[in-house]
C-alpha cells in the first residue's frame, strides 16, 4: 500500500500508508483520513471547540478551532474566549449599551444589554432605551407632568418635567408651580435701609414665596411678593376697580340709586353680586 499524494500524514510509511508521526491538525486515524468531527480540534482532535461557539453543537473548524457559526452572546474572537467590554453586548459584542443607564452610563450585561442599576431619570426598559411616555418623567418614569403645563398633551421634559410648550395662565416657571400674581393685586413698594437692614417705614416689604412671611431686605429697592404664589391669592388686596381673593376680576359697578336700603332691587342686587362674586372668586383659584 502506498501514501496517497496530499495525504495528512506527518511522515507516511511508503509500505503500509499509515503515519507512524501522527496526523495534521484536524484529522484523526491511523491513515490520517478522518477529520475530527464537529466539536473537536486540533493535533490528535484532542482539542473541544470553545462551549461560547454559537451554534448548538458548537462547531468550530477542525483545524484552529475558529467557531464555525461565530460566538454566543458575551464574547467575541475567531474561538469566542474573549468577553465583551463593558460597553458592549451580544453576539461578537457588535452592540453597545445604552447610554441611559443608570449610576454606570453605557455599561450592560453582555449577553442581553439590560443595564446592570436600572435607568436613569426619564428612560424605562430593560435596555433603557425607550423614553417615558408623554404625560410622565424622572425615575422609573413614575411622575406626572404638571396639569399647567400648555397644550392638550400636557407635555413636558422626560428627564426633568419642564413644561415644553410653557405655561397655561396665570402660572408660570419650568414646572409651571408657580402663581402669576393678577397686576391689579395692591403692591406698595418700600425703601430699603442698608445700613439697619430695615424698612424706612417700619413695614416689612419682602416676603417669602412660599408662605408669605417677612424676611431681610437688602440694599436695593425691595417689593414684597403681591400674592402667594401657590394659590395666588393678593397679599394686600386690590387695586381700586378689581376684586376677588386673586383680583382677576373686575369690580362691578352699580348704580348710586340703586344702592339704597330703600331700593326695591337692593336685597336682589346685593344676594346676586354676592353669588355671581363668590362662584366666580371659586372658578380662578
Amino acid at each position: 500500500m502506498f501514501c496517497k499524494k496530499g495525504c495528512y500524514c506527518r511522515g507516511c510509511n511508503w509500505r503500509t500508508g499509515t503515519c507512524p508521526f501522527g496526523c495534521s491538525d484536524g484529522f484523526t486515524g491511523d491513515f490520517c483520513n478522518l477529520y475530527c468531527g464537529d466539536t473537536l480540534f486540533g493535533a490528535k482532535c484532542k482539542k473541544k471547540c470553545s462551549t461560547t461557539c454559537n451554534g448548538k453543537n458548537t462547531t468550530c473548524d477542525p483545524h484552529n478551532g475558529t467557531c464555525t457559526f461565530g460566538c454566543v452572546a458575551g464574547f467575541h474572537g475567531d474561538m469566542c474566549k474573549k468577553k465583551c467590554t463593558s460597553n458592549t453586548f451580544g453576539p461578537g459584542c457588535t452592540e453597545f449599551c445604552s447610554p441611559n443607564c443608570a449610576v454606570l452610563p453605557g455599561v450592560c450585561d453582555s449577553r442581553n444589554g439590560s443595564c446592570l442599576y436600572g435607568c436613569a431619570d426619564g428612560y424605562q426598559g430593560e435596555r433603557c432605551d425607550t423614553a417615558c411616555p408623554n404625560g410622565t418623567y424622572g425615575a422609573n418614569c413614575a411622575s406626572n407632568c404638571s396639569d399647567r403645563c400648555y397644550g392638550p398633551d400636557k407635555m413636558c421634559n422626560n428627564t426633568n418635567g419642564v413644561c415644553l410648550h410653557g405655561c397655561i395662565d396665570h402660572y408660570m416657571g419650568d414646572m409651571c408651580d408657580t402663581r402669576v400674581c393678577s397686576p391689579h393685586c395692591a403692591d406698595p413698594e418700600r425703601t430699603c435701609d442698608p445700613a439697619s437692614g430695615s424698612y424706612s417705614n417700619g413695614t416689612c416689604s419682602d416676603c417669602d414665596d412660599t408662605n408669605g412671611s417677612c424676611v431681610a431686605c437688602n440694599d436695593s429697592i425691595e417689593r414684597c411678593s403681591s400674592c402667594n404664589n401657590t394659590n395666588g391669592i393678593c397679599y394686600h388686596g386690590c387695586k381700586e376697580g378689581f376684586m376677588g381673593n386673586t383680583c382677576w376680576l373686575a369690580a362691578l359697578e352699580v348704580p348710586q340709586d340703586l344702592l339704597s336700603p330703600n331700593s326695591i332691587g337692593y336685597a336682589t342686587i346685593i344676594l346676586a353680586v354676592f353669588i355671581f362674586t363668590t362662584l366666580l372668586v371659586l372658578a380662578f383659584l
